[in-house]
């Protein structure tokens, strides 16, 4: 049985982990963007989880669950952030210009189609 090294986690780790765990990426496209095995990611992830909470249930079991709880904590408000983060850009993205066509159908006549092309206000806050 080979030991773990006690190295600290590199920066490219913790880059690694926050793709995956926060930014909600797949370990392929994460693997493909840094020239790395999917395997290899996953392994960097597993580890960052075990660095971040603690060494992981061979201590002592409260101790474990609390900082298992909080990890779980961070995480889910570092979500929210990318989360609100993209909410905000679509919503920007989606004030431009927009086409708003319109047609008219009346009895014994030809339908009539009318396209209206600005800017459409966001509503106001309430």
């Amino acid at each position: 049985m080979i030991a773990e090294a006690k190295v600290p986690p590199s920066g490219r780790d913790f880059e690694i982990y926050r793709l995956a765990k926060i930014e909600m990426h797949t370990t392929r496209l994460i693997a493909k963007a840094l020239s790395l095995s999917q395997t290899r990611i996953c392994q960097v992830i597993a580890r960052g989880y075990r660095v971040s909470a603690g060494g992981g249930p061979r201590r002592r079991q409260r101790r474990a669950r609390e900082r298992q709880l909080a990890l779980a904590r961070q995480l889910a408000a570092e979500r929210f952030d990318v989360l609100i983060g993209e909410a905000m850009t679509s919503f920007r993205d989606s004030k431009g210009p927009q086409t708003i066509i319109r047609e008219v159908e009346l009895p014994g006549r030809m339908p009539t189609r009318t396209s209206t092309m600005g800017k459409v206000a966001a509503k106001p806050a309430i």
